[in-house]
């Protein structure tokens, strides 16, 4: 049940598209059908990482960090380890962070490590709260990741000032509400 209510609250992320909307922004377009989006799904899990990150990150550091941290202190760490992971990528012509740095390198950079580090703490705590289940986890990351396929709203500078509030607004939140076992050293 804590799973369910953990990933509504999640899903409230995608509530910033009226923000949006009335901020002047043009609402981004589906970039393909929806029939394809179980496709596109399944191939972000195989081939983009999530399957074989989640193993990583979640199954394997996460579960250690949380033996000497705080789940706070561990998802903070980890976020910052996740997103000098992908730094080389906003290098790499044709990957999502390199088209971010249309924005500037800069903010870019500090931009998309803020995103990660707050995506870090929304997988962390599903982690706890599924009881280490690192499928949660590899869902939660393919999930995410689709979602900004299908609706490329970090590409225009309203959407991604208006993605990253609003998940900080969200991921505060989270934090204020889960801070028992959030700030408690397992």
């Amino acid at each position: 049940m804590a799973a369910i209510r953990f990933f509504s609250l999640a899903a409230s992320i995608g509530g910033f598209m009226p923000v949006l909307y009335l901020s002047g922004g043009a609402l981004p377009q589906m970039q393909f059908p929806l029939w394809f989006i179980p496709v596109a799904f399944v191939y972000i899990l195989i081939f983009m990482g999530p399957l074989g990150k989640e193993a990583g990150w979640r199954g394997f550091a996460l579960k250690r960090m949380l033996e000497k941290l705080s789940p706070i202190k561990a998802a903070v760490l980890l976020g910052v380890i996740w997103s000098f992971w992908h730094l080389p990528l906003f290098f790499i012509k044709g990957t999502t962070q390199n088209a971010l740095t249309s924005f500037g390198i800069i903010p870019a950079i500090l931009g998309y490590f803020l995103y990660t580090v707050m995506i870090s703490v929304l997988i962390t705590l599903l982690y706890i709260m599924s009881n280490g289940s690192v499928f949660g986890c590899i869902l939660l990351h393919t999930v995410g990741n689709l979602s900004l396929g299908v609706v490329p709203i970090i590409f225009s500078k309203n959407g991604a000032v208006i993605l990253i509030l609003t998940l900080c607004i969200t991921v505060t939140a989270i934090i204020y509400k889960f801070k028992k076992i959030l700030f408690h050293k397992a």
